[in-house]
Parts: structure tokens; C-alpha cells; sequence
């Protein structure tokens, strides 16, 4: 049964290719054109862009131009949204076309990482605020991110200091939105980029961090509850109560959100 939550992109998988397959995933970027792509939490320049990964339940699309790349990303799957926005999500750039973890962007930061490690394990998780109040602190002037350039250095700076970097983050009607800007070569007015021009390829990896196994919280014991036909979240899911189920069916615990593919940057011509 299609979720009330995921009605906000219907329009958008009209023209989604659905991408399956063990051949590894491969994606091809979008030249942009003449339509400006607005950095803000929403999908307005994405429609009939997005490729629809199945398995991660996420709608994924880039596009690029001679100086920059374009990323947009929504999920209506609530599982995923809570991965990525109590876990941190990273996106990760190899210019040479492997999995390199070369140069990423780090954005949402994990929000208990920032906390002393005894509080840390004082206060579960599921405790925290709710999917739109983090969303909203995201959206503030004291929201964080981090560069990790080639050398492994990591640069922690407020969201919109970042030269020509744009990320935004947004939730509407159940449906997380993800967007970014990002240079693709250095300039005098870019310090960070990933350093690859139009038309080359390259790896790009997606992923939300690892959740470190503690005794008695994440649920494998807990209270029944997952995706098995509950009546909330995307995809015909439930999240139960307390909404950090670990997921799948039966109790099965689901991965951390990761996902690596081979991009092949568009080029004017």
C-alpha cells in the first residue's frame, strides 16, 4: 500500500528508471542547462532527473555544469531518514572512477558526536528530538559541516562558509530532502572541489555511519516492530513506538545506508 508520506514525489517517479542488477550501478549526470539549480530543500529542478534506487528507497539525481555538480536526493522511507540524520551522512567523491574515499562532504554530522563519550551512552538514541525538529536545527545558523579533503584533513565550518559549497537539508510532508552544490574544479574562489572536469567519470559513494552495537539498546530483544505492515513511514512500514527499530522483516537488522556507483559527469557538447 503507497504511504500517504510518499505522495510528495509521485510526480517525480513518473519518470524514474528503476535501477537493479549485480553489474554495479552506474549513473550518468545531467548536463544543466539553462535552468538554475536552487540549492534549498526541494525537488522543483529535479523532476523527471532522478534515478530511483530500489534498494536504498531513495530518489537519487545529479546534474552538472562546466563548474559545478548538482546533487539532489529524497526518501520517504522513515528507517533511512533516522540513519541519516542521527547517524550523519557522508558523501564521498574518487576521481580516478573506484571507491576511494578521496574527497567527501559531511553533512548532517552524526549530532552525538559532538557530545562528551559518558553522555553519549547515557542517552539512547531514540530519546532525541523528532525527524522535523532536527531537521529544523539543520536549517539554523549554528548548523555544521565537514570537508575532507584529499589529504585526509577534515575542516568542521558553519553550513554557508564554505566558498562555492551549497548543501540544504528539508522535510515536507514525510519526505527528507537533501541537496548540494559542489565545485568540481579548484579556483581562487574554491579552496575545496573534487577535481575532475565535465564529461570525465568517477566514483561517488553515499553512506550514513555504522551504528556501534551497545548491550540492550537497538532492540534485537526488544518490542516486535520493523516494516512488516505497520501503518506509518514509506514503503508499507512501520517504525513501532519508539521508531529506531532496527528494520527488515521479522526483526532483521538493515544495513547502514550505503551506496557506491560509477558517475559519468555530463559535458555541453
Amino acid at each position: 500500500m503507497q504511504s500517504k508520506n510518499w505522495r510528495g514525489t509521485m510526480p517525480l517517479l513518473l519518470a524514474v528508471l528503476v535501477v537493479a542488477g549485480c553489474g554495479g550501478l552506474k549513473l550518468d549526470s545531467r548536463w544543466r542547462g539553462s535552468q538554475t539549480v536552487l540549492i534549498d530543500g526541494a525537488l522543483t529542478e529535479w523532476e523527471g532527473k532522478t534515478t530511483y534506487l530500489e534498494k536504498n528507497r531513495v530518489l537519487l539525481g545529479v546534474q552538472n555544469d562546466d563548474r559545478y555538480l548538482y546533487l539532489g536526493l529524497s526518501t520517504g522511507d522513515e528507517y533511512t531518514q533516522r540513519q541519516v540524520l542521527m547517524r550523519g551522512f557522508t558523501l564521498w567523491f574518487d576521481p580516478t572512477g573506484g571507491t576511494e574515499k578521496t574527497f567527501g562532504i559531511r553533512f548532517p554530522l552524526n549530532p552525538r558526536s559532538s557530545r562528551p563519550e559518558a553522555e553519549r551512552r547515557r542517552v539512547p538514541e531514540r530519546d532525541g528530538p523528532g525527524l522535523d525538529e532536527m531537521v529544523r536545527r539543520l536549517q539554523g545558523s549554528s548548523a555544521e559541516m565537514e570537508i575532507v579533503d584529499a589529504t585526509g584533513g577534515v575542516h568542521r565550518i558553519p553550513v554557508g562558509a564554505a566558498d562555492d559549497i551549497e548543501v540544504a537539508i528539508n522535510r515536507v510532508n514525510g519526505v527528507l530532502v537533501y541537496e548540494l552544490k559542489l565545485p568540481l574544479t579548484r579556483t581562487d574562489e574554491s579552496e575545496f572541489a573534487i577535481e575532475i572536469d565535465p564529461g570525465g567519470s568517477l566514483g561517488m559513494g553515499l553512506e550514513t555511519e555504522r551504528r556501534r552495537p551497545r548491550g540492550g539498546v537497538g532492540g534485537m530483544g526488544g518490542k516486535k516492530s520493523g516494516f512488516g505492515g505497520g501503518k506509518r513511514g514509506g514503503f508499507g512500514g512501520g517504525l513501532g513506538r519508539g521508531g529506531l527499530a532496527p528494520g527488515g522483516v521479522g526483526g532483521v537488522m538493515r544495513e547502514p545506508f550505503k551506496v557506491w556507483a560509477a558517475l559519468r559527469l555530463a559535458s555541453e557538447s
